[in-house]
C-alpha cells in the first residue's frame, strides 16, 4: 500500500472573514505515530486506523485520548476569554471525525462543528448515550461524491445518523475526491458567519 497523503485544506488567508468578527484560526497538528492502514509506517494521526472499509474495529483508546486533547484546547481558549459559544471545531478526514466526536460530547454549546470528508467514530458509544450529546451545536457535514479514501457512503451514513439523533445539521456534497474545493470553502465561510452573528 502506498503511503497515505492527505491534502492541505486551507490556511488563514483562504478564509476571508469580516474583520469585525475578530476570528482567528488555530491549526493543531496530529502527533506522528504508526498507522495500521499505512503498513505501520508513522504519519500524522490523531488515532490509529485499522481499515477504510468499515468502522467495526476502532482505536477506542486513541480516539478518546485525542478527544481529551481537543477539550484541553477548548479550555485554553476559554481561559483566554473566548466563550465556548464562539468556538468552532473543524477538521478534514480523521480530523473531521475527531471534531465531530469531540464536539458532540462537549458539555457546552459551541458555535459549530465543521466535519469535512469524514465519518462519526465510535458511533455505537454515542448511540448508547444520545441523551448526553450536545445536540444544540450546529454541524456542517460535507463530503466529496468521488472520495477515493473515505467512501461517499460513509458521509451519507453519518448524515443519516446525525439526523436520526436530532443534530442541527447542514449537509453539503461536492463533485470531488478526498479533497476540498472553492465552493466548499465559501460554504464554510457562510456557515461560520451565520453562527457567529
Amino acid at each position: 500500500m502506498k503511503s497515505l497523503k492527505l491534502p492541505v485544506i486551507f490556511k488563514n488567508r483562504d478564509m476571508k472573514m469580516p474583520p469585525s468578527f475578530g476570528v482567528h484560526f488555530i491549526f493543531p497538528h496530529a502527533p506522528i505515530q504508526p498507522v495500521t492502514i499505512n503498513e505501520g509506517v508513522s504519519m500524522p494521526a490523531w488515532y490509529d486506523i485499522y481499515n477504510l472499509d468499515n468502522t467495526k474495529k476502532e482505536d477506542n483508546i486513541g480516539i478518546i485520548k485525542s478527544q481529551k486533547e481537543i477539550e484541553f484546547l477548548i479550555e485554553k481558549q476559554k481561559q483566554s476569554g473566548v466563550p465556548a459559544s464562539r468556538i468552532f471545531l473543524a477538521g478534514f478526514s480523521q480530523g473531521g471525525a475527531l471534531a465531530l466526536f469531540a464536539g458532540l460530547q462537549h458539555s457546552e454549546k459551541l458555535a459549530g462543528i465543521i466535519c469535512l470528508s469524514a465519518y462519526l467514530p465510535l458511533r455505537r458509544k454515542l448511540e448508547k448515550n444520545t441523551h448526553l450529546l450536545n445536540l444544540e451545536t450546529p454541524v456542517m457535514l460535507s463530503h466529496g461524491t468521488q472520495d477515493e479514501i473515505i467512501d461517499f457512503r460513509f458521509g451519507e451514513k453519518t448524515r443519516d445518523k446525525l439526523k436520526k439523533i436530532g443534530v442541527n445539521l447542514t449537509w453539503k456534497s461536492y463533485d470531488m475526491g478526498h479533497s476540498t474545493c472553492a465552493k466548499q470553502i465559501t460554504d464554510i465561510q457562510k456557515f461560520i458567519i451565520k453562527y457567529l452573528n
